[in-house]
C-alpha cells in the first residue's frame, strides 16, 4: 500500500504539470510583428555583413550623390546575396532589391513591442536581483512573464542603416532606469551614440537621434515612422507597433540643417 501512494505522489505533480502547459501553451505563440519589405530588406546589410569575410559580394549600383557642405548621401540600388526565403515580400525596386536614400531604423520585436505602455520591456522589465520569490506581488509578476506574456522581459533588436553605417543594437534593462531610459548596446560595437528622444521612454513611442563620430547628427522617426499589425488570437488581442523609424533631418557638424 505504501508503494503504491509513493507512485502517486510522484504521478501527481506530473500530470499537474501537462493539464498546466496545456492550458498555457497558446501563450507562448509569439506576436509576429512584419516590416515592411522595404525596412526589411535593409536589415540584412546589419544580419549578414557584406565584406571579404562573410564570403558575400557586394552588388550594388550607384545612382546619384547628394552633397551639401561636409555632406555626402549616396542613393543606391542594393542587391544582398544572404538568399531569397520563402514567401519573401518583394520591395518596390524588386525582390532582394533595396533602395539606399537615406536611412532608417527598424526592429524585430520579440514578446510585447519595447514601447507597449501595457507590458513593455522599457516600463515592465525588472531586474532579477530585485524580484523577491516570498512577496505575493512579486510572483505574480514572474507569472505574468513567464506564463501568461503579459509581462515584456525581452528586449527588441533594432537595426540601423544610416549613410556609412549599419549594424544592430538593443535597450540593456540592467543599466538604467524606466524613467532615464536603459543603455543601448551596439551589435557589433560602432563610434555611433544613439539615443531614444521620447519625453517619457517608458510611456511614449520611441524617436531617434544618432550621433556619428565625425559630430554629424540624424533625427528619425519623429514624424515618419512604418506601423505593423498583428491578428488577435484567444489570449491575445491584435495590437499595433511601430517597427520602422525613417530618417528625417541630417545635421552636420557645422550646424547646417538638411531636411
Amino acid at each position: 500500500m505504501m508503494y503504491l501512494n509513493r507512485i502517486s505522489i510522484l504521478i501527481l505533480p506530473c500530470l499537474l504539470s501537462l493539464n498546466l502547459m496545456a492550458q498555457s501553451n497558446e501563450n507562448f505563440i509569439p506576436n509576429v510583428f512584419s516590416k515592411s519589405p522595404s525596412a526589411a530588406s535593409f536589415t540584412k546589410y546589419g544580419d549578414y555583413p557584406a565584406n571579404l569575410s562573410s564570403g558575400l559580394p557586394d552588388i550594388s549600383i550607384p545612382l546619384y550623390t547628394v552633397e551639401s557642405g561636409g555632406l555626402q548621401v549616396p542613393i543606391s540600388l542594393s542587391y544582398h546575396a544572404s538568399g531569397v526565403k520563402v514567401e519573401q515580400a518583394a520591395t518596390w525596386v524588386g525582390l532582394g532589391w533595396s533602395l539606399s536614400s537615406g536611412g532608417s531604423i527598424s526592429r524585430t520585436v520579440f514578446g510585447l513591442p519595447d514601447d507597449d505602455a501595457s507590458g513593455g520591456y522599457f516600463r515592465y522589465y525588472r531586474k532579477p536581483i530585485s524580484i523577491n520569490v516570498t512577496q505575493w506581488s512579486d510572483l505574480q509578476y514572474l507569472y505574468g512573464t513567464a506564463v501568461n506574456r503579459s509581462n515584456d522581459d525581452r528586449p527588441d533588436i533594432y537595426n540601423y542603416n544610416i549613410p556609412g553605417y549599419n549594424g544592430k543594437f538593443f535597450f540593456n534593462g540592467m543599466n538604467g532606469t524606466p524613467l532615464t531610459g536603459y543603455k543601448i548596446e551596439m551589435i557589433p560595437w560602432s563610434p555611433l551614440l544613439i539615443k531614444n528622444t521620447a519625453v517619457r521612454p517608458d510611456l511614449d513611442t520611441a524617436k531617434f537621434a544618432v550621433l556619428d563620430d565625425h559630430g554629424n547628427s540624424y533625427i528619425l522617426g519623429n514624424t515618419y515612422r512604418e506601423a505593423s499589425h498583428t491578428t488577435s488570437t484567444s489570449s491575445r488581442p491584435s495590437q499595433d507597433a511601430t517597427t520602422s523609424w525613417m530618417l528625417e533631418r541630417m545635421v552636420i557638424s557645422k550646424q547646417t540643417r538638411y531636411y
